[in-house]
């Protein structure tokens, strides 16, 4: 089953729950494409030069523990938008509840791809993931809440265009504004061509219709586990790959 999402970066697939016990392997790839040519505006050139952070996130069950589009975020993930560092957001992961943490390299210029591999299973079926556009006052982009099951099966593959996000925590709109918090703090709200209108902005292209594709996220299973109960004793059982 291979969908195709070119919406937004908030991805809701319609679900029913996966069978018990099982346990799913997926690639999770970062595709980039911020150039000068498709980005001119202020494109960064040096110090730094454009490129990407490292990818974090998580698998996980309900609600995203990262961001939502129209929410506040946590300090750890101002922290992240801001500055590239997770600290704090690796603090705040004491008090969540998830299976897997995400993290996949950074990309040292504005154009390439990073991959990883992660894992979801029939109780954490979600994933959710940030990437920080470096230089930047608190811009990113990322996955809220993917749900990988669908119709009772973990997909096969899934690929999401991400639009540039931003944390609501900085008043810069161009990609080297000097810090200047928003205060109070806003919301994550959806870069387009034309909001912010701000004619400085670096994502203001109002004679566009949209924005050229900036990053693409893919997901492909694979892998795909079963658990196998000990029958003495009641102990708990292991996963064992399903074959095709």
């Amino acid at each position: 089953m291979m969908i195709i999402f070119l919406l937004s970066t908030t991805v809701l697939l319609t679900n029913s729950l996966c069978p018990p016990g099982m346990l799913a392997v997926y690639r999770l790839s970062l595709r980039t494409e911020w150039n000068e040519k498709t980005f001119p505006k202020q494109f960064p050139q040096w110090r730094p030069s454009a490129q990407w952070s490292k990818t974090v996130g998580y698998s996980h069950s309900s609600s995203s523990p990262l961001f939502s589009i129209g929410s506040t975020v946590s300090e750890g993930v101002r922290q992240f938008a801001e500055t590239g560092s997770t600290d704090t957001l690796d603090l705040e992961a004491t008090n969540k509840t998830f299976l897997d943490t995400i993290i996949s390299p950074p990309i040292g210029q504005g154009e390439g791809e990073t991959t990883t591999t992660i894992f979801v299973d029939t109780n954490h079926t979600k994933v959710s993931v940030m990437t920080k556009l470096v230089p930047s006052p608190d811009w990113f982009v990322g996955l809220d809440s993917l749900d990988l099951c669908s119709q009772g099966v973990f997909i096969e593959s899934v690929t999401t265009e991400a639009f540039p996000l931003d944390a609501g925590t900085d008043n810069g709109f161009t990609f080297t504004s000097p810090n200047w918090a928003t205060q109070p703090r806003g919301e994550v709200f959806t870069m387009t061509s034309t909001f912010p209108a701000h004619p400085a902005g670096s994502f203001n292209y109002p004679h566009l219709a949209r924005l050229p594709t900036l990053a693409v996220y893919s997901l492909t299973k694979l892998r795909e586990y079963t658990l196998l109960q000990h029958q003495a004793g009641g102990r708990q059982g292991n996963y064992t790959a399903i074959t095709e």
